[in-house]
């Protein structure tokens, strides 16, 4: 059975935790989600944090006291999305940090966009993954649900009015929510 190694492999493997590092993935077949057939006996340099170089492993060059990480017989895919999670959902105030964002990880799960929750929770969560004191995910969030009264769900902030709406909306844009 073959194993996939994520884009996250440096990361997680202690390789590069510092994005100044950098860490060579060798003798990987990559398949780049094109549709294309997997390339076999690639080599992947990731520099500071970015993929800057995916050749063939008999011409790799590789710079001197780089990491390698001999990737014979997996696969490299790139990072996943979940485009629909909940991470507040997980049992706050760290069912986040020591259940879900390590699952998602464990996944290969590099994006999530979080449909509705405490801002609360989501927003240091967040802050902590990218000033990279947190491994975890790209966050995308819309905080709290826009609800009628009463409301279905929690965490809601309860709409009567377009006035009403169009100012949760702003404030929500403020606090940093990336749609709504």
């Amino acid at each position: 059975m073959a194993i996939v190694v994520s884009a996250l492999a440096c990361v997680l493997l202690g390789a590069c935790a510092k994005k100044e590092e950098a860490l060579a993935i060798t003798h990987v077949a990559v398949i780049d989600g094109t549709g294309a057939p997997a390339q076999p006996d690639m080599t992947v340099l990731i520099e500071r944090g970015r993929i800057t170089a995916v050749t063939p492993s008999s011409s790799a060059n590789i710079p001197w006291r780089t990491p390698i990480l001999d990737a014979r017989g997996k696969y490299l895919i790139p990072g996943l999305a979940d485009m629909h999670v909940h991470l507040t959902a997980a049992g706050e105030p760290g069912g986040s940090r020591e259940f879900m964002i390590p699952l998602l990880l464990a996944n290969g799960i590099t994006s999530v966009r979080d449909m509705g929750g405490y801002l609360e929770s989501l927003l240091p969560l967040r802050k902590e993954i990218e000033a990279n004191a947190r491994l975890g995910p790209r966050i995308y969030l819309a905080g709290p649900y826009l609800d009628g009264d009463p409301p279905s769900f929690q965490p809601s902030l309860v709409v009567t009015n377009t006035t009403q709406a169009a100012q949760d909306v702003h404030d929500l844009l403020r606090r940093g929510v990336g749609f709504y």
